[in-house]
């Protein structure tokens, strides 16, 4: 595949499943995702960004609750970046069955 990329579109984006092990479902610009603990997961580029600054927008859910995504005090690299998955109400992370991510950021 073509790595395309016009400046103010997604540099990559990804559906995947987390409720027993990550399977990605699918994607844009994404290499693999690791598991790296309850509601975090590491997100790894095919291509890598300009900078270690990317914006993040996503969301996650499963049957009986919906969640946050967000990134985590771990620091972006330009080939990866790790988030976090919550349930808002409790604040309580959580691997759902359903992940959503866009990443923004310019390409290297």
């Amino acid at each position: 595949m073509t790595f395309r990329y016009n400046r103010g579109s997604a540099f990559a984006w990804i559906v995947y499943s987390n409720s027993t092990g990550i399977s990605i479902l699918q994607s844009y610009n994404v290499a693999s995702v690791t598991d790296n603990a309850v509601g975090t997961a590491t997100i790894h580029y095919s291509n890598a960004m300009a900078n270690a600054q990317p914006c993040i927008a996503g969301c996650a859910g499963s049957t009986s609750v919906r969640g946050i995504m967000q990134t985590t005090d771990v620091a972006a690299t330009t080939t990866s970046v790790r988030i976090l998955g919550f349930i808002p109400s409790s604040a309580a992370a959580d691997d759902f069955g359903r992940n959503m991510i866009v990443i923004y950021g310019d390409r290297a």
